[in-house]
């Protein structure tokens, strides 16, 4: 193709389209370039054409169909489409849905064989008594999407695409319904709201699923407009040259290190184990300190993804703890009697995630109890949005040397208890263990993400409990990293088995 070849430019407006900006929390640079595919793995037989009538009657009730939404660059070039900051993203939600204009995006997939019999299928990770390293889910991404399946965002610009992508795979025995998506689109907390409407839907329950709240206007557009003290991370802030060496050094990294992701079961015994070994060390500090399960698993497994920092103790480390703020904005602020800017038990899709930062040193992780900054009050989060609104540059704390490590806790999304898909199950495999009430909920979940660009190589999400109690972790590090940490938990561990 030649240089002056023509580039694919953006579908011509619909004029009875509704369009909406997306909010500063949702169009950042960070999440841009991310796509996710979220899947779950049913042990039991799920009828396709009920879960796809369902969703399409949610997306056709009431002010849903903003699910349904076009994405769209407000710039009008290919040339302007080509740089990250140019332009604002919108939704384009289509006044009725067709044939030529889905709600979403919906594959099929349908084997003879059962799970057992599927050699890719066979080895989706299994629930372990102690933590062992499982295989790296990336292999599974298959039965995740198919050959149509978008993977970056100009794959939505260039189109007229829905924002949901569903793919399903049922083998004679188990079913994996697959949901991509941009992160602009859904956060843990906005797909927690589609999946219960979802199966309010599913269980003929579609006239009692409320309104979205702001289904025409950004419900968080003001904040970061509202703080009233300085976020606390502003003197560790890395700017300038600092800033350019820290980046320089993430390129060199995405270039020549692979990554490699690998999930851990953490059964209720070894939950158990860990818990008294944190109490007893943290409450020889303080007798009345509480941990809960997040922060135990936490700081388990930040020990393990900086021992290749063994050599470099004086390096700082910025932990990343991602939290939702959803109960701190349904509270007034900044005044007692000030409207909260997300009303209390209302669905709404408007991302609302931030994240709690610890800055510390890597021979302190090795040696004591993680620790948290100030961050999560409501102060710190209007604050910490006033810095993102203003800042024209990625913020990187700890200085240009600093590694960062980011960790997502969706327990308290409670993914495998929401996903009550039994209204959708047509068979159940005789010898299947299982509890009555747990037929129809996932028996394993797994998220990938494909990264267009930078990303940052140390990561881990926590999933779970699910139904036997086990709590899973995913985590991605270099592939070179992996084998000290597979030393790590075997001699850690060796004596419980």
């Amino acid at each position: 193709m030649g240089v002056f070849s023509s580039k694919p430019v953006q579908p011509v407006a619909i004029p009875s389209d509704t369009v909406v900006e997306l909010g500063p929390t949702g169009d950042t640079r960070i999440l841009r370039p991310m796509v996710i595919d979220f899947t779950l793995c049913f042990d039991e037989v799920l009828d396709p054409k009920r879960l796809r009538g369902s969703l399409e009657a949610l997306f056709n009730h009431g002010n849903w169909r903003k699910l349904g939404a076009r994405l769209r660059l407000n710039v009008r070039t290919y040339f302007e489409m080509a740089w990250v900051d140019r332009g604002r993203l919108e939704y384009h939600f289509p006044a009725k849905f067709d044939g030529e204009r889905p709600a979403f995006s919906y594959t099929h997939v349908e084997m003879s064989c059962n799970i057992k019999e599927y050699p890719l299928a066979s080895q989706i990770p299994k629930a372990t008594p102690v933590p062992t390293l499982q295989p790296d889910c990336a292999m599974f991404r298959s039965l995740s999407r198919d050959s149509h399946s978008p993977k970056r965002l100009e794959d939505w610009l260039i189109s007229d695409i829905p924002q949901l992508y569903i793919h399903i795979v049922s083998l004679s025995d188990a079913t994996m319904v697959a949901m991509t998506a941009m992160h602009t689109f859904l956060d843990a907390n906005a797909r927690v709201e589609l999946v219960k409407a979802w199966v309010m839907s599913l269980n003929g329950r579609l006239n009692e699923v409320p309104e979205i709240y702001g289904f025409d206007f950004d419900p968080l557009e003001k904040l970061g407009k509202m703080a009233t003290e300085e976020s606390v991370l502003e003197r560790h802030r890395t700017t300038d040259f600092g800033l350019f060496w820290w980046l320089a050094k993430l390129i060199i990294q995405s270039l020549f290190w692979k990554q490699t992701i690998r999930t851990i079961c953490i059964s209720p015994a070894a939950l158990k184990k860990l818990k008294s070994q944190a109490l007893t060390e943290v409450q020889a500090l303080d007798s009345k300190a509480f941990l809960s399960d997040g922060d135990i698993i936490s700081a388990w497994w930040t020990k393990y993804a900086t021992l290749h920092l063994a050599k470099s103790k004086d390096r700082t480390v910025t932990i990343v703890n991602a939290f939702s703020m959803r109960p701190l904005l349904e509270k007034p602020y900044p005044n007692p009697d000030s409207t909260p800017l997300l009303p209390e038990g209302k669905p709404c899709l408007a991302l609302s995630s931030d994240a709690i930062y610890t800055l510390i040193r890597a021979h302190e992780i090795l040696a004591k109890p993680l620790s948290h900054t100030a961050l999560s009050t409501r102060a710190q989060v209007e604050a910490m949005a006033a810095m993102l609104r203003s800042s024209k540059v990625p913020l990187v704390y700890g200085g240009s040397k600093s590694s960062m490590l980011v960790l997502s806790n969706r327990s308290k999304a409670k993914f495998y208890d929401v996903f009550d898909f039994s209204g959708a199950v047509v068979k159940v495999d005789e010898h299947l263990s299982k509890p009555i009430e747990r037929i129809g909920r996932p028996a394993f979940i797994y998220a990938l993400s494909i990264i267009s660009g930078l990303s940052v190589r140390d990561n881990a999400v926590f999933e779970g409990p699910d139904g036997m109690g086990n709590l899973w972790l995913t985590a991605t590090m270099d592939e070179e990293n992996w084998a000290g940490v597979q030393e790590a938990i075997h001699r850690e561990w060796e004596d419980a088995k």
